[in-house]
């Protein structure tokens, strides 16, 4: 985290800021891998307009 605020150009910042932008980092990563993980998991994934756009096309090219 402090090699990514110094990259921006924060080159000083308190501890109790490093610390909490950490946190926030690592709650939100771990909250963005929990839900992937339960929407991998679950027998109906994906994205529905993708899905109803391919049933679409399917049907337009059965048509054909």
């Amino acid at each position: 985290m402090i090699t990514l605020l110094a990259h921006i150009g924060y080159e000083n910042s308190s501890d109790v800021a490093i610390e909490t932008l950490t946190d926030a980092a690592d709650h939100f990563l771990r909250r963005m891998t929990l839900l992937l993980k339960t929407a991998t998991e679950q027998k109906d994934h994906g994205f529905p307009v993708r899905r109803e756009k391919a049933a679409r096309l399917t049907l337009q090219l059965e048509i054909l």
